[in-house]
């Protein structure tokens, strides 16, 4: 039973760190704006980029995908012992998929989040950093040559299920890499509309502060 209640602690933790509206509290710092108002009205880094510019855009980029990586090495190693009922492997899956729901559905923001995909980044390089190589290359080598982050994000998206099966991950980490592929897929389909229309914002185009 504690170990049962340590693991749960740790998915809260997680949920909670995932939680944190960091695109959000960086229009206000930054804009006194509320982000959900600007641009495409999501609260992730390529917004911030496109509405305040680079280091802002970086900035949330970095923390979104410590939210990420911190429950994964951090939390499930400081709550698992051998109470717990399932590997260490496991819990940090766990954690990784309470910080992904977190950064989705935030508390604070009334369950109205991003698009996952720093976060799932920042989970992936902690669980599995060959996986997070090939899929964080193709990302930069599709936004490289079209200059769509939305593009770029789906097919790392699609990516990565495939580089855990060929490179023979965990069967939990593959299950939690093709559930975030899915998420993360999902939550950018107005995006591939607006790709099949041609009418998608590319990188280095910039959003006024009254566009919606």
């Amino acid at each position: 039973m504690a170990g049962i209640l340590r693991a749960v602690v740790a998915v809260l933790a997680s949920y909670l760190i995932g939680s944190i509206p960091t695109a959000y509290l960086v229009g206000k710092l930054i804009g006194k704006i509320d982000i959900r108002e600007i641009g495409s009205g999501n609260v992730g880094a390529t917004n911030i980029l496109r509405t305040f510019g680079v280091k802002p855009g970086v900035t949330v980029l970095f923390i979104d995908a410590l939210k990420g990586v911190i429950p994964v090495l951090i939390i499930s190693t400081l709550l698992w012992n051998s109470s717990v009922p399932f590997p260490l492997t496991t819990l940090k899956v766990f954690c990784f998929l309470g910080a992904l729901c977190g950064h989705l559905w935030p508390v604070f923001l009334r369950f109205k989040g991003g698009k996952g995909v720093a976060t799932s980044a920042g989970g992936l390089l902690a669980l599995h950093p060959p996986a997070f190589l090939v899929s964080g290359a193709v990302f930069f080598v599709t936004v490289a040559f079209t200059r769509y982050i939305s593009l770029g994000s789906v097919l790392a998206a699609v990516t990565l299920p495939v580089c855990l099966l060929i490179m023979h991950a965990p069967a939990m980490i593959i299950f939690i890499g093709i559930l975030a592929a899915i998420l993360v897929i999902v939550r950018h389909r107005a995006n591939i509309s607006r790709l099949l229309r041609g009418d998608e914002k590319k990188l280095g185009e910039k959003v006024s502060v009254h566009e919606r």
